[in-house]
């Protein structure tokens, strides 16, 4: 069973201005990071997912203070102390966000993600279809894997990037593996199957998917190699 979706962020409307005198929102900051990131991804998808951190963290620090969402995703709360070492500067705003932030379980459909391979991440969207702030037509938030772990080859019709925000990991795609750290980002076209093994820590990352972004399209490939 999937953890209840957060509520969505509310749109203060076009004429809405930011919060003065108080603090900058933490979300708002994690989603400049995040726009940071994707900024320099050279690639229309990251363009439009730069573009829609920057709209969502205008919505933010126009509205009400956001609400914490405990309790934690059990896997956020084990992997914290070794997280706490990032330098990353969008792993810090995440850090800084954490009580914000919407982790849970993968809303893949149950029957295309098995158990065993769920029980590997947890998931924290952000913008998109029923994410922290909805905007149409992409999903992107943040990925943690656990350590040791192997997330075995899926495919779905979305392109992706992901970012490497904190830890490292082995990426297949097509039967090629590279070894990336925080920093790196790793472009899977659509359908392209792709894989993800981790080492000893746990890996923080972003994501976003672009194109056709239905989750009915996701499938496991099998183990990777």
């Amino acid at each position: 069973m999937h953890d209840p979706a957060p509520d969505p962020m509310p749109d203060p409307g076009p004429g809405s201005a930011p919060r003065s005198g108080t603090e900058a929102s933490p979300l708002a900051a994690l989603f400049r990071a995040l726009a940071d990131v994707y900024a320099a991804e050279g690639r229309a998808g990251g363009d439009a997912a730069a573009a829609a951190y920057r709209e969502a963290a205008g919505r933010l620090d126009a509205a009400p203070p956001a609400r914490p969402h405990p309790p934690l995703h059990l896997l956020v709360t084990e992997c914290r102390a070794a997280l706490a070492a990032a330098s990353h500067p969008a792993a810090r705003a995440a850090l800084a966000a954490e009580a914000l932030l919407p982790w849970r379980s993968s809303d893949v459909p149950g029957s295309a993600l098995n158990a065993s391979a769920r029980a590997l991440f947890a998931v924290a969207p952000l913008i998109g279809p029923g994410a922290l702030v909805e905007i149409a037509g992409l999903r992107a938030g943040l990925f943690l894997q656990r350590p040791e772990a192997l997330y075995p080859l899926h495919a779905h019709a979305a392109e992706e990037t992901y970012a490497v925000l904190h830890g490292a990991a082995d990426w297949t795609l097509d039967a090629v593996t590279t070894r990336h750290d925080a920093g790196a980002l790793i472009h899977h076209p659509a359908h392209g199957a792709h894989a993800t093994r981790t080492g000893p820590a746990p890996m923080l990352a972003a994501w976003r998917w672009s194109g056709d972004i239905r989750l009915e399209t996701y499938r496991m490939v099998g183990p990777a190699r």
